[in-house]
């Protein structure tokens, strides 16, 4: 609004000379202390109301480049009055033209104890938020800069009085010679924790001091909106008028709106006219002003607080311990709105810091919107929208999420009743706790208003199920709806261990006080209710990782706080070791015997026996003795039987035993160790032919296909394509296949070491097992890509090796793999193999010999270089001597040609009948 000289006059005229503005004499009007006592026109001192007089001084507000100005002038008659209103009018944009009035604060202080911050949330809210950053103005009388509560507390403001700097550092603004304006920036911003004095409700903040009043205490209102325009031209983000005057000032009512403009709140007493006329004060009146109303310590309407529509909110205002200004050191209690009103400018301060960027009008409504509600509902004269209510305020803006509470517990009272107990979230910010279960929100209890913990009883919890065990925790909700993260009862078991077991895993832990009972959780899934430590998880296959955790159960459905996890691997299900093992000596070898385990009920499928730390020997899981031969006389050894079950090899048991005497029994009148070198010639019709030391003990009539000596060399088997086996001299007849289904030929033979059985082999590479012969394994299952045709024993006798027509080379037991000519392309095809201590020989039928991991010693070829190749005879068989130093080859016609250290004694090539032919070599190696 521009005002033009004319009209400018045209008011003045009213307000001068018809006695519109005057106030009567003696009235109290503004601010927010103690309702002064009736006081003469002259200016009163310290107290917290403003009243304001007509004054022959003329005030014009001037917008200048788009700024507010205010130009004081004295003015005397009528022509006066127009000279100044040109001239001011010359300077810029007129706004308005009015007569200045005087302001004053009046007070009733009373001396007591600081209890607004041990009933209103501010130390809470200062944990998170203090006002760092923000610039409160503070209007008022001067503050003692040097006060020792308020050292780093303030910035430089300006001093309208005595229109000059207001440097804070400055000697002479150490004190001041008025009380007012030091206590309400004590309220706001007294450094906290320094050792003296008292704690300001936002003690981050700066305070900006802006003199406008006098010691006296009363000033003129032009300076109180020159001040205000001062405050919102250097920083100040909130401005604190705990003055007024009963005058509706324009000047001030623009500077207030120059305010509201530029994003400054500004908070104002309401007055203290409350028990006399109850007169409306400015700038309190003003509707973007919170005009302050102010209560006791039991939140009460304090009765000297001024009444109206013009109320906005209430705060502490009675009995307010704050700094004085007379020295460096002192303190005062004043009552009155001029004390709320620093209360509710220090929670606009946390706000703002909280939400820097939310507008004025946004301010102000949250901070009446979270308000208390006190006397009638909503909005009302007497407290406006209520009792600021700080944490909630700020709580509206603050975006963190609360801290959660602390010591929650489970407790037991003497009378049986359940309770959750919990210390409150040190956050200011908290509404409300709400109870999970497993992690689920199940319920809610209002935060309380006086610290220490919170109890609330199980029983009244219908959630709860003894029967479903639950992890039950407490988190704290703010004002715009954060959740903290979910503290939990503390209490859980210690010393947690997870041990393998057979096809489990043993969980055990420390007991915890009070328990009844305790869960175990399996991979994040299965819980399981127990009484106490230990617990079995059942688990397969072995190796498998089983992951647990363990929680104590405070009461009946309610859990503690479950352990980190631990994990371990399913142990496997084993048989035990063999006992009760022994070992009795026979010729050439030992005869082991042994019990079942003890305390193991795990099923043996197999037994192992090794012997000298060698390859193990596969028997039928049943098997409790065994007999192992083929060792050197009186040797000693070193043997080892395990229990093979369940998911695999178990316990061993070991002994070291001596092998019996030479296991060659001879004949009566026979030297056996002479035998040695000899053999029988077996041909095709059943015949044997003994050649050397030994003894034609008889044959068979019918078509032979192998035989074998005994290992005395005082007997022999001889076994026909049918499987049927014929025994002489010292064999023993241990059984055979005559009565089997062969889905191939028995083409060769082998006898144990012992000489106590033998094995049969088919041309499928079927093996058959007899007496003491071990079944290892064979080709029987297999598709060949040729006929199977010899096998040999290994030296220990504890495994097998077969060979077929293209030189493949199968090896069970202990045998080892050295070689074979299954990947070469053969003149002839392969037709036995004959064994040496560390390898093999193979022949093929046109006399080539092939040595694998044992020495050459020569073929038939290189022996008849001269001889035609269709003269040559067919090789049937070759057998080594057992140290590798030579071998013998049989020929189908009788022929025995020998190489190396081996002798032949003598052949059939001259005695064979028509049609008979050689078909194994019965070699005593």
């Amino acid at each position: 609004m521009t005002l033009t000289v004319r009209a400018a006059l045209a008011a003045i005229s009213l307000s001068l000379f018809s006695g519109v503005m005057p106030v009567p004499a003696g009235a109290s009007t503004v601010s927010g202390g103690l309702p002064a006592p009736p006081v003469p026109p002259a200016p009163s001192t310290a107290g917290p109301s403003t009243a304001v007089e007509s004054s022959p001084e003329l005030v014009a507000v001037v917008r200048v480049d788009g700024e507010l100005e205010i130009i004081s002038g004295e003015v005397d008659g009528l022509a006066d009055t127009v000279r100044f209103a040109t001239e001011a009018a010359s300077e810029g944009e007129l706004l308005a033209l009015e007569p200045d009035g005087t302001a004053s604060i009046d007070s009733d202080p009373l001396r007591s104890r600081q209890w607004v911050l041990d009933g209103f949330p501010f130390e809470a809210v200062n944990a998170d938020h203090d006002g760092s950053g923000v610039i409160v103005a503070v209007v008022d009388t001067a503050v003692a800069a040097g006060h020792e509560d308020l050292v780093g507390a303030l910035v430089d403001g300006w001093d309208f009085v005595e229109d000059r700097a207001f440097d804070v550092s400055a000697p002479d603004r150490a004190t001041s010679g008025a009380d007012h304006g030091s206590h309400v920036a004590g309220i706001l911003a007294a450094r906290p924790d320094n050792g003296v004095g008292i704690r300001g409700a936002a003690p981050g903040v700066k305070v900006q001091p802006i003199r406008v009043l006098p010691d006296s205490g009363s000033g003129s209102v032009a300076d109180v909106a020159r001040g205000i325009l001062w405050a919102v031209d250097h920083g100040a983000d909130v401005i604190n008028v705990s003055l007024g005057t009963i005058a509706d000032s324009t000047s001030l009512r623009l500077a207030i709106g120059e305010a509201e403009s530029r994003g400054v709140a500004v908070v104002a007493s309401a007055g203290n006219n409350g028990a006399g006329d109850n007169r409306t004060w400015f700038p309190a009146a003003y509707p973007t002003v919170l005009s302050v109303g102010a209560t006791d310590s039991g939140g009460e309407h304090w009765f000297r607080s001024t009444v109206g529509s013009f109320i906005d909110i209430s705060g502490p205002g009675v009995g307010v311990l704050s700094l004085g200004g007379s020295t460096t050191g002192t303190y005062r209690t004043f009552s009155g709105t001029s004390m709320a009103t620093p209360y509710v400018a220090a929670t606009l301060a946390l706000m703002r810091e909280a939400a820097p960027a939310a507008s004025v009008a946004d301010i102000r409504s949250t901070l009446t919107s979270t308000a208390t509600d006190l006397g009638d509902p909503g909005r009302d004269p007497v407290y406006g929208y209520g009792l600021i209510d700080p944490a909630a305020a700020v709580g509206a803006y603050d975006t963190a999420a609360p801290s959660p509470p602390t010591t929650v517990s489970v407790v037991t009272s003497a009378d049986g009743t359940v309770a959750f107990t919990w210390q409150p979230s040190p956050s200011f910010d908290v509404r409300e706790y709400e109870i999970t279960r497993d992690g689920v929100p199940v319920a809610a209890v209002a935060a309380p208003d006086s610290p220490g913990p919170v109890a609330v009883a199980v029983s009244t919890l219908p959630f709860l199920d003894p029967d479903t065990p639950a992890q039950y925790g407490v988190r704290a909700v703010d004002f715009t709806d954060n959740r903290s993260a979910v503290a939990l009862p503390e209490a859980r078991p210690g010393g947690l261990t997870v041990s393998p077991g057979a096809h489990e895993v043993v969980v055990a832990w420390d007991p915890v006080a009070g328990a009844v009972g305790y869960v175990v959780e399996t991979d994040s899934a299965t819980r399981d209710q127990v009484a106490a430590s230990p617990f079995v998880v059942e688990r397969s296959p072995a190796g498998s990782e089983v992951t647990v955790r363990v929680a104590a159960l405070l009461a009946p459905g309610v859990l503690g706080s479950f352990t980190d996890q631990a994990s371990a691997a399913v142990g496997e299900l084993l048989p035990g070791a063999p006992t009760g093992l022994g070992a009795d000596p026979v010729p050439g070898g030992v005869v082991l015997h042994w019990d079942d385990p003890v305390g193991s009920d795990v099923p043996v499928d197999e037994v192992r026996i090794a012997i000298d730390g060698g390859a193990e020997v596969s028997l039928d899981g049943s098997t409790r003795t065994y007999e192992w031969g083929g060792l050197s006389p009186e040797s000693t050894h070193e043997f080892t039987v395990r229990f093979v079950g369940g998911d695999g090899p178990g316990g061993v048991a070991g002994i070291v035993a001596d092998a019996g005497a030479d296991p060659r029994l001879p004949l009566e009148g026979v030297d056996s160790q002479a035998l040695s070198g000899s053999y029988w010639i077996l041909t095709d019709a059943g015949r044997v032919v003994p050649v050397g030391g030994v003894e034609n003990l008889g044959g068979v009539a019918g078509r032979a296909v192998a035989g074998a000596p005994t290992a005395s060399g005082a007997g022999y088997w001889i076994v026909d394509g049918d499987g049927r086996v014929s025994e002489f001299g010292d064999a023993r007849h241990f059984g055979d296949a005559s009565n089997l289904a062969l889905k191939g030929p028995i083409v060769a033979m082998a006898p144990t070491r012992t000489g106590r059985g033998y094995w049969l082999l088919g041309s499928d590479g079927g093996v058959f097992s007899f007496g003491d012969a071990v079944f290892h394994g064979s080709t029987g299952g297999l598709v060949l890509d040729a006929p199977v045709v010899d096998m040999a024993v290994t030296p220990s006798g504890n495994g097998y090796w077969l060979v077929a027509r293209d030189g493949g080379v199968f090896s069970f037991g202990d045998a080892v793999f050295h070689g074979s000519t299954g990947g070469l392309v053969l003149d002839e095809p392969v037709v036995s193999f004959a064994v040496g201590p560390s390898g093999y020989w193979l022949v093929a039928s046109d006399g080539g010999v092939f040595a694998f991991d044992v020495p050459f010693h020569g073929s038939i070829r290189g022996l008849l270089p001269d001889t035609p190749a269709a003269d040559l005879p067919e090789v049937l068989r070759v057998r080594g001597r057992a140290d590798g130093s030579g071998y013998l080859v049989l020929g189908d016609r009788g022929e025995v040609f020998s190489f190396g250290a081996a002798t032949a004694l003598g052949d059939v090539s001259g005695s064979l009948t028509d049609g008979e032919r050689a078909v194994d070599l019965l070699y005593i190696g």
